[in-house]
């Protein structure tokens, strides 16, 4: 089967961003309260930590046509990627997926 695409690339923000930015903010406020409480303090501390590193790896999806396989990972830090080699691919169907499907 021979690859007919042609340079590819579509990024797809997410929505979690901006609702994890809003939990940092949250986090760092409900710790500034707490500060004389340590054990509150570092908990909301390092909620706020886990919420930036989320918001790091979960801000978009980006799928790019690498010439002989697909290209996908989420980012802008790209911890998570997958090259699936067009050989592979066997069938492609347009499909719509909900926010609570994940």
């Amino acid at each position: 089967m021979k690859h007919t695409m042609s340079e590819y690339d579509h990024i797809q923000k997410g929505v979690l961003p901006p609702i994890l930015v809003t939990l940092v903010v949250i986090c760092l406020g409900i710790a500034f309260f707490t500060k004389h409480t340590p054990p509150y303090m570092i908990i909301f501390i390092a909620a706020a930590i886990a919420c930036i590193v989320l918001s790091l790896v979960f801000g978009h999806l980006a799928v790019r046509d690498e010439g002989d396989c697909l290209s996908v990972h989420f980012g802008p830090v790209p911890l998570f990627r997958k090259s699936i080699p067009y050989s592979e691919i066997t069938a492609v169907e347009k499909d719509h997926s909900h926010f609570l499907s994940g």
